[in-house]
C-alpha cells in the first residue's frame, strides 16, 4: 500500500504532495466550499511541450467532479508549452464542503504547487502551499503543535486501487515519549482527513 500524507497547522491547510515513480504526484487533500478553495499551479520545466492529467477522488476512492476554472469534471487534461505554466482553481462554492484528493499524472518535467485558501468576511484569511515533492515512503514523521490554541490536522490517501490497509499512528512528545496511538483501515484509493 502506498500512502501520501497531508498536514494542516493553525487552521490553515498545508500538504505534502508526494511524487510516485514516473513523475505522477498525489495531492493528498483537495477542498472546496465554506470559503475554502484549492489552487493548483503546474509548471513545465522542460524546453518542449508536456501534457498532464489531473484526476479528483472522493474520500471513498470514487471519482468526484470539482468545479474548477478548467471545467467541472473528475478528470482535467492540459498541455503546457515549453517552460509554461497553468493555474487551475476550484470555485470555492461547493455546498456542503467537499473534500477529497487528487492524482496529477505528468512526465517528470512538470512541477508545481497547490494552495489551500480560505476567505470569509469578518474572519482571518488562511492560505498555505506546498511544492510537489519527490519520493514516497510508508513511514512519515510530521511535527505538530497543540500549544496556545494551535491545532494540527492530517489527510492521508491510500494510492493502491484494490487494497485496503491499516494506518497506524503514534504521537510522541519532544522527548520521544509516546503520548497517543491510534489505527484505522483505509480502503483502496480512499482518503481520510482528521
Amino acid at each position: 500500500m502506498k500512502l501520501a500524507l497531508c498536514l494542516a497547522l493553525l487552521s490553515a491547510h498545508a500538504f505534502a504532495a508526494e511524487t510516485i515513480p514516473g513523475g505522477s504526484s498525489v495531492i493528498p487533500h483537495v477542498v472546496d466550499g465554506d470559503g475554502w478553495k484549492t489552487i493548483f499551479t503546474v509548471v513545465n520545466l522542460d524546453s518542449s511541450a508536456a501534457s498532464f492529467t489531473l484526476r479528483f477522488y472522493a474520500d471513498d476512492g470514487t471519482p468526484v467532479a470539482f468545479p474548477t476554472t478548467s471545467g467541472t469534471s473528475p478528470t482535467i487534461t492540459g498541455t503546457l508549452v515549453a517552460r509554461g505554466s497553468m493555474t487551475i482553481e476550484t470555485s470555492g462554492t461547493a455546498v456542503p464542503l467537499t473534500e477529497g484528493w487528487a492524482y496529477l499524472d505528468t512526465p517528470s518535467t512538470i512541477g508545481g504547487t497547490a494552495i489551500f485558501r480560505r476567505v470569509i468576511t469578518g474572519q482571518p484569511n488562511y492560505e498555505s502551499s506546498e511544492a510537489l515533492d519527490t519520493g514516497l515512503g510508508s513511514h512519515f514523521e510530521m511535527p505538530f503543535d497543540h500549544l496556545n490554541g494551535a491545532a494540527t490536522g492530517f489527510a492521508i490517501v491510500n494510492q493502491t486501487a484494490g487494497t485496503s490497509g491499516v494506518i497506524s499512528l503514534v504521537f510522541r512528545d519532544e522527548s520521544g515519549n509516546q503520548v497517543l496511538t491510534d489505527s484505522f483501515t483505509l480502503v483502496g484509493l480512499g482518503h481520510n482527513a482528521f
